[in-house]
Parts: structure tokens; sequence; C-alpha cells
């Protein structure tokens, strides 16, 4: 009797640790991992690369709120068919919603740390004709498309432009 006892103890025991066994080495980990991927700063490759046309800008001109997004009702400002396009020499044009072409004379990229700004100056045209320094602050190239803050004084009227614009690659 005490052989069976004993028997079936170890049985028990062995299953016990059968078990144990079987269950910790079907546990699985799982391991996440977490790509973080910074915003890819702009350089001459990139801005010359294509011609960018508006996506979405919301801006003050002259205290008057504007804004447009692509495709949408209520906008209040037309800038469907803007675009720039920046050449290799850092001279390139944009098209204005009215289908006006404007000359870019000279743009800059300066890069601070991790900030870059895009400095262009721009020649109003067709008549009067005046230049206006344009400056894209904390330019970003997010998503396949350009982001950034823009601002410039108008020469013409002395009205102050602010705002925010999205811009992607003319199709």
């Amino acid at each position: 009797m005490k052989t069976t006892k004993l028997a079936c103890v170890a049985a028990i025991f062995a299953s016990f640790v059968l078990v144990s066994f079987a269950t910790t080495s079907c546990t699985k980990k799982i391991i996440e991992t977490v790509l973080i991927k910074k915003d890819t700063l702009v350089n001459d490759s990139l801005l010359t690369s294509a011609s960018w046309e508006i996506i979405e800008a919301i801006g003050v001109l002259a205290n008057t709120p504007l804004r447009y997004q692509k495709g949408a009702s209520g906008n209040n400002w037309n800038v469907a068919g803007d675009y720039y396009v920046f050449n290799k020499d850092q001279t390139g044009y944009m098209y204005d919603g009215a289908n006006n072409r404007h000359d870019i004379l000279s743009w800059n990229i300066v890069k601070t740390g991790e900030r870059v700004k895009l400095l262009m100056v721009y020649q109003n045209a067709p008549s009067p004709f005046y230049t206006t320094l344009i400056t894209w602050d904390n330019l970003i190239y997010k998503n396949g498309n350009l982001q950034y803050a823009d601002y410039y004084r108008d020469a013409l009227t002395g009205a102050n432009y602010h705002g925010q614009a999205i811009r992607a690659p003319r199709k």
C-alpha cells in the first residue's frame, strides 16, 4: 500500500511539474518596438524636387483673418492654384490664385540647430512692380508636405501678414 501511495504522490508531483513546465514554456513575451521618427529637415534638394501647391493656409493680413483649405467650402481666401517653384540656382517663381506669375529673385535656407527658415525675395507682378521679403519659419517636411509659419510686410500697402501653411508636391 505504501508503494501505491508513493507511486500516486510521485505521479501527482510529476504531473504538477509537467503542467508547470508546459505552462511556463508556452508563455511568450511580446516586445513592442516604437519608432519615433523626427520630421525631415528641409534642404535645397527637397525644396527644388517639386513645385509646391497650397493645401491649407490660415493667416491674418492687415487685421483680416484669412482661411483656405483645398476643396473646402467657406474659404474666404482664394489661393486655389497657388504654387511655388524653387530652382537649383536659388531663384524661382510662384503663380498666385489669379494665375499671375511672380518671380522669386533669390531664396536661401537658414538652419539654426534643428530650426529651418526659408528667406525669399519675391517680386510682385504685374504692375506695380515691387519686392517683398517673405519668410517661411519653422519649415519642416512631414507626411510628404511642407509645413511652416510665414510672414512678411507688403511693400505696397504696408500691411503685415502672418500665417501658417501646408504645401504638397503639385500633381
